[in-house]
């Protein structure tokens, strides 16, 4: 063989040498990019779903307040009917009429299930209505010991 056979076979080596090379290199580099995109794109979808729960949380539980309040007002409207005029008021009586019962006591309703109740007290905050019967005549006022045992997940 010639010396110019041997130039371009060392020549085509060296080509395809280098070839490979850059090859592998670029093939490392998308991996490494792809790697990096990939956490990128996990941490970015993580946030993004960390963010919507608490815009959807503040969302649900302001309306839900709503929800309670508009039924608090509902029944606060509908007992001043129902006591209206009076300038003293018999708590014994309120607690034996069966129809102030029923308002005073009645259930805040979510679409599948009970949320709560509402209870009536006095200015002093002694419960004249109350679903729990053996509750009348008791302090409606809680304690701090008493919300956080109310509140899920904590106490």
């Amino acid at each position: 063989m010639r010396i110019r056979t041997y130039l371009m076979m060392s020549y085509l080596a060296l080509v395809v040498l280098i070839t490979a090379a850059a090859v592998m290199f670029g093939q490392m580099n998308i991996e490494h990019f792809a790697a990096d995109n990939l956490g990128e794109a996990e941490a970015a979808v993580t946030g993004l779903a960390a963010a919507n729960y608490e815009m959807s949380e503040a969302i649900l539980t302001s309306y839900g307040e709503r929800i309670v309040e508009l039924q608090a007002e509902s029944t606060a409207k509908e007992l001043s009917c129902v006591l209206g005029g009076r300038h003293s008021y018999d708590y014994d009586q309120i607690r034996s009429d069966a129809e102030l019962r029923k308002i005073g006591t009645r259930e805040i309703r979510t679409v599948d299930s009970v949320a709560g109740y509402i209870t009536i007290g006095d200015k002093t905050g002694v419960s004249v209505l109350h679903p729990k019967k053996e509750k009348k005549g008791s302090s409606l006022v809680l304690h701090h010991e008493e919300i956080r045992t109310m509140v899920p997940g904590e106490g």
